[in-house]
């Protein structure tokens, strides 16, 4: 008797599906998770979310890939359902193909609204797929307003930026004039605008018609809300791996700032396009090609495309970011401060190659003779997307976890050396630094974060298995000197040497655990086991040939060799001195192995 029934109540349930692809498991890392949070919501009792993961949790297929659960009350069932299509709207999650556009359609459908539903929903609606970036029309006139007034704002910030100096005095003699006609590019149509300052919005001109555009939008948004001729318009905007800013309609998906494709390399053996969509006008926190140019060794040939395919013919081809790019590995951070957007990655080169089975992509990324990969913290200018500041050090301290941005002006990062560090987010210098771990140390830090006690600030950040916290006068101890900026990495990279006294020429791979396509085996011809050996000065060595190549494998200084080795044949060979050494395949000069001789 205690219990009433009054009102409507609709679930939405988020899943890492691919309605595209008939609603297939989506697996890998969610690089945003942002729940809705405008004044609608928050301390509201009209809308409830149960979520179960985190940004930056990984979804695997080992278990259910629901993400959250999305609750609307109403006093009736259009009330509940208008609640539930404005908190899909503010819901924002990126790494993960989902279902989130798909449950915006269904709910935003007039028949559901009106409770007109059956089990034959779904196929009478949508049919077999649902695809939210297919687009077979013009684009709204409000659309291309939008984009017209977002570019606006960029190049109006730039031009601010250029006239003023860094404690923002006018510089004189230096006036910008902002070009007011413009090409907006939608769905592969020019349309060309007349843009203009007008008031705290934008007015754009577009087929003989006044658009007035208002919005609080910056650069560095996720999500665009404003009005367009008073009627209200929403979007999304997200930073790609490699530092370039996308715009979208957050219904259509169809793009709200120019996008240009440009050719990348191709490959007869994969399904590949010969164009990639790019941003116009962006910069990456990445080295530039040039970079590794006099870094990579013979005889290895450098491929400046970060979109090189991995060939199964050739064996000698290397490309940036290859074969997994490294730079979406973190959050971003945004300072309304500076205008700033903080970013982190590893850049690096690897062999564009791959197997016959396209199930199998574990190629053994490491090369003995390869350059090291070099970790990146960078800020990038949302208003002009050149990068501001950038610091490098060894990839080894560069860790997984975002950086925290404080309205002191400070950015602070854990180390997998053990180390505290907080950097000016202005200039990029370091300002303090505080050992954890004694020197030498190799853990994961959590990501930074910040909290109030009593009126005092602390800074807490989990330094593996320990939790530390931060104040102005805190009185424990640092566990050793700060490292250098940048640090130096004393130790090598890639897998530890093994003691053996057999050397095979190749090598079985294994997929990882979790792949697509299941457990998967390669055999790599031209990959030693083990690729770092550690033997006894005195000690015979043997070298075999388990696969199904010739071999001839020798000192890379010339000074010994074991000669040239069939399949299935075996030679031996002492070594006196102690040292480290390098040999190869003189016939496949890319495979490589190291020897360390100890007493």
């Amino acid at each position: 008797d205690d219990v009433t029934i009054g009102g409507w109540a609709i679930e939405a349930r988020l899943y890492a599906e691919d309605p595209a692809r008939g609603f297939l498991p989506s697996i890998g890392r969610v690089a945003r998770y942002r729940e809705p949070v405008s004044g609608a919501f928050g301390t509201s009792k009209t809308i409830r979310i149960d979520h179960g993961v985190n940004e930056g949790d990984t979804i695997n297929r080992h278990y259910d890939p629901m993400l959250a659960k999305l609750i609307a009350i109403g006093e009736d069932r259009m009330q509940a359902v208008t609640r539930m299509r404005a908190a899909l709207d503010e819901f924002y999650v990126r790494g993960v193909n989902h279902n989130m556009a798909f449950l915006g359609a269904v709910v935003a459908d007039e028949d559901f609204a009106a409770g007109n539903i059956s089990t034959d929903f779904i196929g009478d609606k949508f049919g077999s797929r649902f695809d939210p970036t297919e687009v077979d029309r013009d684009p709204e006139p409000w659309l291309v307003a939008v984009a017209g007034a977002i570019h606006w704002r960029r190049i109006s910030r730039a031009s601010r930026l250029v006239t003023r100096s860094m404690d923002d005095r006018v510089i004189p003699g230096r006036p910008v004039t902002l070009a007011t006609s413009w090409v907006v590019m939608a769905n592969g149509r020019p349309f060309p605008v007349e843009l203009a300052a007008a008031g705290d919005g934008v007015e754009v001109r577009l087929n003989g018609q006044t658009h007035m555009v208002s919005s609080d939008w910056t650069p560095s948004s996720y999500l665009f809300k404003g009005t367009v001729d008073g009627e209200p318009v929403k979007g999304v905007a997200a930073m790609r791996a490699d530092g370039y800013l996308f715009f979208l309609d957050r219904e259509t998906g169809e793009p709200l700032l120019p996008i240009e494709e440009r050719p990348v390399p191709q490959d007869p053996h994969q399904l590949t396009v010969p164009t990639q969509p790019f941003p116009v006008r962006t910069e990456s926190i990445l080295p530039e090609c040039s970079y590794w140019r006099d870094r990579v060794p013979p005889p290895f040939q450098l491929n400046c495309s970060s979109y090189t395919p991995p060939s199964v013919d050739e064996q000698t081809v290397v490309a940036p970011g290859v074969p997994i790019p490294l730079v979406r590995v973190t959050p971003l951070a945004f300072s309304p401060q500076t205008g700033y957007i903080y970013a982190q990655g590893r850049a690096h080169v690897g062999r564009a190659r791959r197997f016959e089975d396209p199930f199998v992509w574990n190629t053994a990324r490491f090369h003995l003779t390869l350059p090291d990969a070099v970790g990146i913290l960078a800020a990038v200018d949302t208003r002009t997307g050149s990068v501001v500041w950038k610091k490098e050090m060894p990839s080894a301290f560069l860790g997984t976890s975002g950086p925290l941005l404080t309205a002191g002006g400070l950015l602070f990062r854990g180390s997998p050396g053990g180390q505290v560090e907080a950097y000016d987010m202005r200039t990029g210098a370091r300002r303090w630094a505080f050992r954890t771990q004694p020197e030498g140390a190799r853990l994961r830090p959590s990501p930074a974060s910040a909290y109030e006690l009593d009126g005092t600030q602390y800074i807490a950040i989990a330094m593996g298995p320990q939790l530390w916290a931060f104040t102005l006068d805190g009185t424990v101890p640092a566990r050793g000197e700060p490292s250098p900026d940048p640090p130096v990495d004393d130790q090598p990279s890639g897998p530890a040497p093994r003691e053996t006294d057999t050397i095979e020429t190749a090598t079985l791979l294994e997929n990882p655990r979790g792949s697509v396509g299941g457990r998967r085996y390669a055999f790599d011809e031209h990959n030693f086991n083990p690729v770092r050996a550690r033997v006894t000065a005195g000690d015979l060595i043997q070298f075999t040939n388990n696969g199904e190549m010739t071999h001839t494998v020798s000192a890379r200084d010339g000074s010994w060799t074991v000669g040239t080795l069939t399949p299935g044949m075996s030679a031996y060979l002492t070594f006196d001195e102690p040292g480290t050494f390098l040999y190869h395949c003189e016939i496949h000069p890319w495979a490589v192995g190291e020897i360390t001789v100890v007493p």
